[in-house]
């Protein structure tokens, strides 16, 4: 998990179980969401880049499946969401800022869309 750093001149301190620093370099430690909280960012990306034309987009917003599952979607054994990736997938649009609330994201592709 990401920590947090109280001055510059410190190095990072890891954040408690369950609690994550919101930047690199962050002072503080806040809650980690649940997988469920970050439905909405991801349902914003769909919308805002025409998901209903992508090339693949199996599982998007059914809500009896796990975000996890979701096509491109990439998550960790404790159910982090830690990657997504759309690269050559017929995304259309732009992508909402809200992607930056999903902390927990190690990487994003959306590449040759």
């Amino acid at each position: 998990p990401n920590g947090r750093q109280m001055t510059t001149d410190d190095a990072c301190i890891p954040c408690r179980v369950g609690t994550t620093g919101t930047y690199l370099g962050s002072y503080d430690c806040t809650p980690l969401k649940k997988i469920s909280q970050w439905i909405a960012p991801l349902q914003n990306i769909y919308s805002a880049t025409s998901g209903d034309n992508w090339t693949r987009n199996d599982n998007w917003l059914d809500q009896d499946v796990s975000v996890c599952e979701w096509y491109g979607i990439y998550c960790d054994s404790g159910s982090k969401l830690k990657k997504i990736e759309l690269d050559g997938n017929n995304l259309y649009g732009h992508i909402p800022i809200d992607l930056f609330e999903i902390i927990t994201l190690t990487s994003v592709n959306f590449a040759r869309n």
